[in-house]
């Protein structure tokens, strides 16, 4: 797992909150009821997703081509984490990448949603933890075990995520 700092401008940043703003009345908000069998295996999952599209998609891969892997096909998403959602835990396989950048101008672990991962090269039963800071992409491109633990049901915050997969293929929307 690649964490990295700071990898989208405050510009970008701000047109990102007005495009997530705008669009909370839309019907274009797909729920994760549909995502894969298995990724919602223990939680209660209510997470929102929303495909991004044209110049806003165009504005977050020019910032960030530098950090992810070369593929034939990107697909970006807004992701809201409500209370109780989360996701089990997988390896992305089917895809070249998968990434996330934290939105929230902060997030408090008793808010629950903490990203949780296996490194390979740890052939113990230890994982990482790891706290949404703002602005910080986390990347998996060696097919790490991760996992998203449920946002607490007293959470008085929703968890805003940008999710980057990169194929060579066609894309099921509702893979993760």
């Amino acid at each position: 797992m690649k964490i990295f700092n700071n990898v989208l401008t405050e510009n970008l940043l701000s047109d990102i909150r007005m495009d997530i703003s705008e669009a909370h009345d839309e019907e274009a908000w797909k729920s994760s009821f549909a995502w894969r069998y298995g990724l919602t295996t223990g939680f209660f999952s209510n997470c929102l997703s929303r495909t991004i599209e044209g110049e806003m998609k165009e504005k977050i891969l020019k910032e960030i081509k530098p950090l992810i892997p070369e593929c034939n096909v990107y697909y970006l998403q807004y992701y809201i984490w409500q209370q109780l959602s989360g996701i089990a835990v997988h390896d992305d396989e089917d895809k070249i990448f998968g990434a996330t950048i934290y939105l929230n101008e902060r997030w408090e672990p008793e808010n629950g949603g903490i990203f949780l991962y296996k490194d390979k090269k740890n052939s113990g039963q230890e994982w990482n933890a790891l706290l949404p800071e703002r602005n910080n992409m986390v990347l998996n491109d060696d097919h790490e075990l991760h996992m998203v633990t449920a946002v607490s049901p007293y959470s008085t915050d929703l968890r805003y995520t940008i999710q980057i997969w990169g194929q060579d293929k066609d894309y099921d929307e509702y893979e993760d």
